[in-house]
């Protein structure tokens, strides 16, 4: 018999000529040194009969040629036999205990490989063969599946990746790696080589020694997901264990690719994912994020909840370690329960940070204990970090705690019970553009305190008080605070908010140090407090005249605008009422400064001496005209001319007054700052 080749016959250009070559290359090796061993018998073969593997020794007495099938497994010299295989004497009279050189096994589960349409028909055959392999058409893609039938295998003898326990004994063990969920893919003690690929459930992963998910054995795996970048808590392998989904999301956050992102689907089993820190652990963060990876949640945020379980205090739930990019960095329909009663954070981004760029926290929930004194996002990473980005449709238990960059937005959250502000802004110098909007905020210790800031919107805000926690236990008893502890605040805009609620606060506005505040009109409905309070240390800020009236009820006091309850202790702020003290006789009259420059009298002046000459008030430096001028003032009983002068800022009759009835003072007069005169 002459050498048999191998030609692989192609159609059209596949396959290609390659890839032809070097199949017919391989196949054809293989064949060459089969029939040199076979040649060499150079009588040919010879039927003897069947050979018991399991006596430990090989046929004795042979001749060239003689082949045994082997009728029960067994092994010898180090070779395993299983029923089927043939046994070929190369030599005469071979060796009972060598095999090298003496013998030649041709393995029949190459040449017998069985096909089952099922796992199920399969697991029924009663004529499977232990160590053979099958093909079997898998149940989950439909793809052939080869699996080992091992006949001693048992589901928790070797924690092998079974295919069914529906057997009388032993066990089909995939080979190919397809497998119902990743809880069987852990549990494979088996050692797989780098590049094996396997599938769990919807999931193929890939074997790695860099892989996120660690399995038994210090198996590691790493996901392919069917979204590219996509992998949910249970594809990294999470249950309702506890302290095992902190192990597998922590290894997720460190070893998969940057810019990932975590599914997290409503947990199966409870109404969170535990995320739970062991009581003997010292570290201060239930997790660790050193690299940028996204969390989104699958469903309603109040079902994709992670529960950051701790043992004590000073621990915060999610940290954002600096990292080299952030840009882009997402975090949606997340449920995060956390400790905020030991004075930790949610969600905690420290000092360090480059940038978080273009960055969005969205339809969250953060939810601590009800004394809350964490903070539910807490960022410390100043002027560089978290700029351009947006938390907005959040339900926060936990104030916003913002030493961050320019041009963020916090629009559309509820801040609920917070012991203390709903939101903090501690501003760097030149960090310009925040705006706080549309916001509903029910806390105990107020809305918006700006440590520092400049350049704020505080625009449209339903702002309410918590009097079921008390009264206010801050220093300064406000829902709005413009505090400006190392500079004064600038530029900072309230406008369009609703002030309402009980009155466990002093006041509805605070403004300390602060200058150019615009406050537009908004809603002032709370009730026993004042509503605009003014200190010294600030000034020129600005208080529009339209305000809408707090309740038609009230009578309007003598230092009021339409209503408003104020405090004006600022320099020469805007629309903010002051008095003017009335001189010979006159009466105390409120005025208010307009925004450019105008000085308009609120009340009429009354009872004074009526002479010419008679001085009425003396105007403050910053509020006096930059010329002389003359008005003409009025009353019941006629009219008068009256006068301005620059140096002393007097206001005197030039004619004798008709009477001290309530008079009409000139509309305007224009303060040395802006144009001179009077108007009528």
């Amino acid at each position: 018999m002459g050498l048999p080749v191998f030609e692989l016959t192609a159609t059209g250009i596949d396959p290609r000529l390659t890839t032809r070559q070097l199949i017919e290359n391989n196949v054809n090796a293989v064949v060459a040194s089969l029939y040199g061993e076979i040649s060499a018998a150079a009588s040919g073969l010879s039927a003897v009969g069947s050979w018991d593997a399991s006596v430990g020794t090989f046929p004795s007495g042979t001749a060239k040629g003689d082949y045994y099938i082997v009728s029960v497994a067994g092994t010898v010299n180090g070779q395993a036999f299983v029923i089927g295989d043939w046994l070929v004497s190369l030599t005469a009279s071979a060796s009972t205990s060598v095999f090298a050189a003496n013998w030649f096994r041709a393995d029949y589960s190459l040449l017998d490989r069985r096909e089952f349409a099922s796992i199920a028909a399969a697991s029924a055959s009663t004529t499977l063969i232990d160590g053979v392999t099958y093909e079997i058409t898998s149940a989950f893609n439909g793809q052939k599946e080869f699996v080992k039938y091992v006949s001693n295998s048992t589901l928790t003898a070797d924690g092998a990746l079974i295919l069914t326990t529906a057997m009388a004994t032993g066990r089909l063990v995939s080979t190919r790696r397809v497998v119902p969920d990743v809880a069987a893919l852990l549990a494979d003690i088996r050692g797989l080589s780098d590049g094996t690929r396997v599938r769990a459930g919807e999931t193929d992963f890939v074997v790695s020694a860099t892989g996120h998910l660690l399995g038994a054995g210090s198996q590691k795996y790493h996901a392919r997901p069917e979204v590219p970048g996509a992998y949910s808590l249970e594809t990294l392998g999470c249950n309702a264990d506890g302290e095992n989904n902190r192990t597998r999301i922590q290894q997720a956050l460190t070893n998969l690719p940057p810019r990932s992102t975590i599914l997290v689907p409503p947990c199966p089993h409870a109404t969170v994912w535990p995320v739970e820190m062991p009581s003997d652990s010292s570290d201060t963060k239930v997790l660790t994020m050193t690299q940028h990876i996204n969390l989104k949640g699958t469903s309603a945020r109040s079902t994709c909840q992670l529960g950051f379980i701790t043992a004590g205090s000073g621990v915060d739930g999610l940290s954002l370690e600096p990292a080299s990019e952030w840009r882009g960095f997402r975090m949606e329909q997340i449920g995060i329960w956390f400790n905020g009663a030991y004075g930790r954070h949610g969600v905690s981004i420290p000092a360090g940070h480059s940038a978080i760029n273009q960055s969005l926290i969205s339809d969250c929930l953060m939810w601590g204990t009800a004394a809350n004194s964490g903070y539910a996002i807490s960022c410390l990473g100043g002027a560089s970090s978290w700029k351009h980005s947006v938390i907005q449709n959040c339900e926060l238990q936990g104030p916003i705690w913002a030493n961050w960059g320019d041009r963020n937005v916090i629009r559309d959250n509820s801040f609920l019970a917070s012991a203390f502000a709903a939101i903090y802004m501690d501003l760097e110098d030149g960090v310009y553009n925040n705006e706080v909007h549309s916001n509903t905020g029910v806390a105990k210790g107020g809305f918006l305190d700006v440590i520092n800031g400049n350049r704020i919107n505080v625009t449209n805000n339903q702002i309410e008080q918590f009097p079921g926690y008390g009264a206010n236990d801050s220093a300064i008893s406000a829902s709005i605070v413009l505090r400006g502890t190392t500079r004064p605040a600038r530029g900072v805009r309230v406008e369009g908010n609703n002030f309402g609620g009980g009155s466990n606060v002093d006041y509805s506005l605070y403004v300390m140090n602060a200058r150019g505040t615009y406050i537009g009109p908004n809603q002032w409905n709370a009730a026993d407090v004042t509503d605009i309070h003014f200190t010294a240390a600030g000034g020129y800020n600005y208080l529009h005249p339209a305000q809408q009236m707090r309740r038609n009820s009230y009578t309007r006091p003598h230092n009021g605008i339409n209503g408003l309850k104020i405090t004006p202790n600022g320099m020469w702020d805007h629309g903010v009422p002051f008095t003017l003290t009335g001189e010979n006789s006159w009466s105390d009259c409120a005025v208010y400064k307009e925004m450019d420059g105008t000085l308009r009298f609120i009340d009429r002046p009354s009872g004074g001496t009526l002479t010419a000459g008679t001085v009425m008030y003396t105007l403050p430096v910053g509020g006096r005209p930059i010329i002389g001028a003359h008005g003409v003032a009025s009353n019941s009983d006629g009219s008068f001319v009256i006068s301005a002068t620059p140096a002393t800022g007097r206001i005197a009759l030039v004619d004798a007054a008709p009477s001290a009835l309530d008079v009409n003072m000139p509309n305007t007069i224009r303060n040395a700052d802006w144009d001179s005169g009077w108007t009528g």
